[in-house]
């Protein structure tokens, strides 16, 4: 099971499209050189997002009366980087929060 992880916003979409762009670019100038290249991530996170529908219902008056709302995930920076092609040589994830890095280590596999 994913772990909540709800952050950011339009803005988080559009910086993750940026590092997607920005992967494409570095690993096809990358392939071909005499060196290693690495993927570091320093806020890894659990590798996912948890997208949050705007209208929510969690200012209902009685919000355990409110019907479930059905889960998105997206994916997170450390998830995007790990399934673009070509690959890294090395990835490199850094988390300060344990229950995420437990969670994105489980996700790895």
């Amino acid at each position: 099971m994913i772990s909540k992880q709800q952050f950011g916003g339009n803005w988080t979409t559009e910086k993750l499209g940026k590092l997607q762009e920005y992967l494409s670019a570095y690993t096809t100038i990358l392939r071909k050189q005499p060196f290693s290249f690495a993927y570091i991530d320093a806020f890894a996170g659990t590798g996912y997002r948890e997208l949050k529908e705007p209208g929510s219902q969690t200012n209902l008056l009685f919000p355990e009366l409110a019907e479930p709302e059905p889960q998105k995930f997206l994916q997170g920076s450390a998830r995007i980087a790990l399934e673009y092609e070509p690959t890294f040589h090395k990835y490199i994830f850094i988390e300060k929060d344990a229950q995420k890095l437990a969670e994105l280590q489980k996700n790895l596999h």
